[in-house]
């Protein structure tokens, strides 16, 4: 009798574990959220470009993606900075975080860094903001998978 009462505590101890763990199940489960964490500036347009592909194929695989322009990064989301930096034969990199944004990246610039490098935010490319303490933070989480460029 003792070892049917305890299998059945046992058993209602597993299935109340499980229940308590669900919710964290499904969290883990869903897709990463990918930071891109651009400091390089004009000075590495190869380090930027290979960042923003990697924000480009992480949208294609139906990831939440956030851009965030640090240091001298910030140069890449100005308009009249920025208006000219490319790699090589591919697109201009301004342009390449505006189509980011259109297609759903989360493009925040560091507004300190910014204003370091004499970018206003009426200078920012469309689909850029300056980033919050909250517009930054309500996407990092334990699914945050960060990328350094």
């Amino acid at each position: 009798m003792k070892t049917r009462r305890f299998a059945v505590f046992a058993a209602g101890a597993a299935v109340c574990a499980l229940l308590a763990a669900a919710p964290s199940l499904v969290k883990s489960q869903s897709a990463p959220v990918v930071v891109i964490n651009l400091t390089s500036g004009a000075e590495d347009l190869h380090s930027a470009w290979m960042g923003l592909s990697l924000a480009r194929m992480s949208l294609e695989e139906k990831r939440d993606v956030v851009v965030f322009l640090n240091v001298r990064g910030p140069v890449f989301a100005s308009r009249s900075k920025g208006a000219r930096l490319a790699y090589r034969q591919h697109p201009r990199l301004s342009a390449t975080l505006t189509g980011l944004a259109g297609r759903g990246a989360r493009v925040l610039v560091c507004p300190l860094c910014a204003r370091e490098l004499g970018i206003t935010e009426k200078d920012l490319v469309p689909g850029a903001s300056f980033a919050t303490k909250q517009s930054l933070f309500s996407k990092l989480g334990e699914n945050t998978v960060v990328f350094s460029y």
